[in-house]
C-alpha cells in the first residue's frame, strides 16, 4: 500500500514538473521570437539628405549637403586645414577652420546674438559702441587658417588675371562665397580692404557676362532664371554694402572698426542667402552626388 502511494507522489511530480518546465520553455521562446517593436525616429537634422561634391580648377574639390532642416553645409579639407561653412535659410551662419595641433577657430553671425569669434576658451562678441577689432585680429591666425587663405586666394588671383570670357559655370556660386569667406576672415585678421576686392572683382565678372554674348553651358540654360535671380540678389547685396560702410565711416574713428566688421559680416550673409537661393533653385547642379 505505502509502495502504491509513492509511486503515485512520484507520477503526480513528474506530470506538474514536465509542465512547469514546458511552461518556462514557452515564455522564453516567446520573448525571443517577438523582441520589442523599435521606435522610428525622425532624421537627425545635422543628417544630410542629399549630398554631392565639385571641383573648381584652381581651387580644388569640396562638397556640399543639404541637411533635413534645410541648412547647407560646404566642406574642404586638405592636408592642413578642414574647413566647414553651415548656413540656415535666415542667413544664420557658423564657419570652423581647424587643423591638427591647434584650437579650432568658429565664427558665427547672421543669427540673434549677432558676430562672434572663438578659438579655444576665448569667445570675442563684436557689438556697436566697443571696439573689439584687435582682439578678433589676435585670434584669427595659425597654420591651418594661413593654409585656407592661401588657398583661396591663389584661386581669387586667377580670377583677376583671367582676360578672356570665361562661360557661366553652375558652381559659380560656390566659387565666390569660397572666395567672399576668404575676404571676410581676412578682415577679421586685419586688412580692412579684403571684402572691397573680392566683391569688386565678383561685380566685375558678374557685369562683365551680361554685356558680352556666350554661349552658356546645357545646365546654364536650363537653370538661366536661377542664376539672374542669384546675380540680382548678390548685386542688390553689393549695394547694402556700401550704404553699411558709408554709414560705419561716419561713426568716431575709434569705433570704425567694429563697424566695417559688422557690415563685412551683414554682406557675407547676404552674399551666402543668394547662394542658397541659387541652390534652392538648381538643386547640386554641376555636382557629383554622393551616392
Amino acid at each position: 500500500m505505502v509502495r502504491e502511494i509513492v509511486l503515485g507522489l512520484v507520477f503526480m511530480l513528474t506530470v506538474f514538473g514536465s509542465e512547469a518546465r514546458t511552461g518556462v520553455e514557452l515564455n522564453e521562446r516567446t520573448s525571443v521570437s517577438t523582441p520589442a517593436a523599435k521606435p522610428t525616429s525622425a532624421p537627425q537634422q545635422d543628417s544630410s539628405r542629399l549630398s554631392g561634391v565639385g571641383r573648381i580648377a584652381g581651387l580644388g574639390e569640396f562638397k556640399v549637403a543639404l541637411l533635413w532642416d534645410n541648412r547647407v553645409k560646404v566642406a574642404m579639407t586638405a592636408s592642413d586645414f578642414e574647413f566647414e561653412r553651415i548656413t540656415s535659410d535666415s542667413g544664420e551662419t557658423e564657419i570652423t577652420v581647424r587643423g591638427r595641433g591647434e584650437d579650432t577657430l568658429t565664427i558665427q553671425f547672421g543669427g540673434p546674438d549677432g558676430l562672434s569669434v572663438a578659438k579655444g576658451d576665448r569667445v570675442i562678441r563684436v557689438s556697436r559702441g566697443a571696439d573689439s577689432s584687435e582682439a578678433i585680429r589676435r585670434l584669427v591666425g595659425g597654420r591651418a587658417v594661413t593654409a585656407f587663405r592661401q588657398r583661396v586666394g591663389q584661386y581669387e588671383r586667377q580670377l583677376a588675371s583671367e582676360t578672356a570670357l570665361r562661360k557661366r559655370d553652375a558652381l559659380d556660386p560656390y566659387a565666390y562665397t569660397f572666395v567672399l569667406t576668404t575676404a571676410f576672415i581676412g578682415e577679421l585678421a586685419g586688412d580692412p580692404n579684403a571684402i572691397g576686392r573680392s566683391r569688386e572683382l565678383i561685380r566685375r565678372r558678374i557685369l562683365a557676362g551680361r554685356g558680352r554674348p556666350q554661349q552658356a553651358s546645357f545646365t546654364m540654360r536650363q537653370g538661366e532664371e536661377c542664376w539672374m535671380t542669384y546675380e540680382q540678389g548678390l548685386l542688390a547685396n553689393d549695394t547694402r554694402n556700401t550704404q553699411c560702410m558709408d554709414s560705419a565711416n561716419s561713426v568716431a574713428w575709434y569705433l570704425r572698426g567694429a563697424e566695417r566688421l559688422l557690415c563685412a559680416a551683414e554682406f557675407l550673409s547676404g552674399a551666402l542667402g543668394a547662394e542658397s537661393s541659387y541652390i534652392g533653385c538648381m538643386g547640386l547642379a554641376g555636382l557629383k552626388l554622393a551616392a
